[in-house]
């Protein structure tokens, strides 16, 4: 006897709901799999990554990227999900996240380690970028050519590409595309309304794993945080303040670090858990992570610029519209984002934000030396986009 009949799913929603997720986790796991497979060797990519990548496909890329391509044809074309069908805040969400990530490879300085700029790559990932926009439930082609661009970047493998903070978007649109897909044969009532937590559940679920990551290494009782802020005034952060302004700030951390430490870990696990429990509570959850972040960007120099901008969007919603986030405090919603928070490690790995921050600073000023002998000093950001790997 099956576990689950057909009829046993239509007659309990919530039953059919924990199927929907566990099947669309189910999924993600084999398309992240997928996806971090993609990426290849440095000598592939030579002068245009597209054509590189399609030259170097093997035979079980091939039928991979060939079979996922075709279930997104077929699945758009029986069960067709348009933009305009989703809730105005799980739109803006969805648009946030592509656009990021196109924004942020599609407007990448020169790469003079490849030296090229790489246009067609830029074009194909704006153009598949507005078709997952537009028919969302083609983001698997925009994550695979993402994937692509960024497996070019991770080489040289001496500096690397910082892509750590960013795995969070290929895990949401990867679920979000997973949950559309399945929904396509387990129905259930208004399934648009949960995309809400189902985007803000991976992003929680970082800030909760760095938390965690924080406990096992027992970070509060070990962890100077005067070190990262004297690291970050060492290499120029806060060049513009006053000696005094700059010393009120490292006071502050002298003072009082076990209780700032403290916070922190309290502001990454017990918050984000707390995000769906109302209205008021999602506000203070969301302005607090926001506050966090200004914090560490003030002491540090440290922003994850794109993770607020998701949460700037969330939080609007919740400000001015009231009426639009009115579905969201419910048990359908809270359900399907503590379940995500729960499974969610089981189908894809999460990253732990997790470290000490020592005393010992590695420092090396690059010069460039004209044909007439006269040196430039050259700032981390020339070697963008591997600007993060000279300055860390």
């Amino acid at each position: 006897m099956a576990l689950f009949s057909a009829s046993s799913l239509r007659q309990a929603p919530y039953l059919r709901l924990v199927a929907l997720l566990i099947l669309s986790l189910v999924g993600m796991h084999f398309l992240d799999d997928l996806l971090r497979h993609l990426p290849l060797p440095e000598s592939i990519y030579t002068t245009t990554p597209t054509l590189d990548f399609v030259k170097g496909l093997n035979g079980r890329r091939i039928l991979s990227i060939g079979f996922l391509g075709l279930i997104c044809v077929v699945l758009d074309r029986w069960r067709g999900v348009d933009l305009r069908h989703l809730p105005a805040e799980a739109r803006a969400l969805l648009i946030a996240a592509i656009g990021l990530q196109t924004y942020s490879l599609g407007l990448l300085d020169y790469n003079h380690y490849f030296n090229n700029w790489m246009i067609a790559d830029r074009l194909l990932l704006v153009g598949l970028g507005i078709l997952a926009i537009g028919r969302p439930l083609f983001i698997p082609l925009f994550l695979i050519d993402l994937v692509m661009m960024t497996g070019q970047l991770r080489q040289p493998q001496l500096i690397g590409y910082d892509h750590v903070h960013k795995f969070i978007f290929p895990h949401i649109l990867s679920l979000a595309w997973c949950f559309l897909a399945v929904n396509c044969f387990i129905r259930i009532r208004k399934p648009y309304g949960l995309l809400v937590p189902l985007v803000m559940a991976p992003l929680s679920l970082w800030y909760i794993a760095a938390g965690i990551g924080k406990l096992e290494m027992d970070w509060p009782n070990y962890n100077n945080l005067y070190n990262l802020f004297a690291a970050a005034v060492d290499e120029g952060w806060l060049e513009g303040w006053s000696a005094r302004s700059k010393q009120f700030l490292a006071d502050m951390l002298e003072l009082s670090p076990k209780p700032l430490l403290w916070l922190t870990i309290l502001i990454e696990i017990a918050f984000p858990i707390l995000l769906f429990t109302n209205r008021t509570t999602a506000i203070v959850v969301s302005l607090s992570l926001m506050l966090f972040h200004l914090v560490v960007y003030l002491f540090s120099g440290i922003l994850f610029w794109q993770w607020s901008l998701l949460e700037v969007v969330f939080i609007y919603f919740l400000l001015f519209r009231k009426e639009a986030v009115a579905q969201l405090f419910t048990w359908r919603s809270r359900l399907t984002y503590w379940l995500l928070l729960l499974l969610l490690p089981l189908a894809v790995h999460i990253g732990k934000l997790a470290w000490y921050d020592c005393g010992f600073i590695n420092s090396y000023t690059f010069y460039l030396v004209d044909k007439q002998g006269e040196e430039t000093e050259l700032d981390a950001t020339y070697f963008s986009p591997y600007d993060t790997g000279f300055t860390s």
